[in-house]
């Protein structure tokens, strides 16, 4: 019996809320972040963004004075835990 997880739809986010990969590498780029479009393309393929890379997707989002909520692109999944 596994309990709730909540995991973040990358895709999903980089797409609606970066206006995907190529201009969040832009944005990333002129902010000093060091990462190449197929970098990008590596946190979709693994629906998973390094903890480096949040503080920088947090100031992009403050910058243009839309704070980053996350909540739209949040998906529950159930964690395969064996110490459930």
């Amino acid at each position: 019996m596994g309990k709730k997880a909540s995991a973040i739809d990358v895709k999903s986010l980089i797409n609606n809320r970066f206006n995907g990969r190529a201009q969040l590498h832009k944005r990333l780029r002129r902010a000093g972040f060091k990462i190449t479009v197929k970098g990008i393309d590596k946190w979709i393929e693994r629906n998973r963004i390094p903890g480096d890379a949040w503080p920088e997707l947090y100031a992009i989002c403050d910058k243009d004075g839309r704070p980053l909520d996350l909540a739209p692109y949040r998906v529950d999944k159930k964690s395969e835990s064996i110490l459930d």
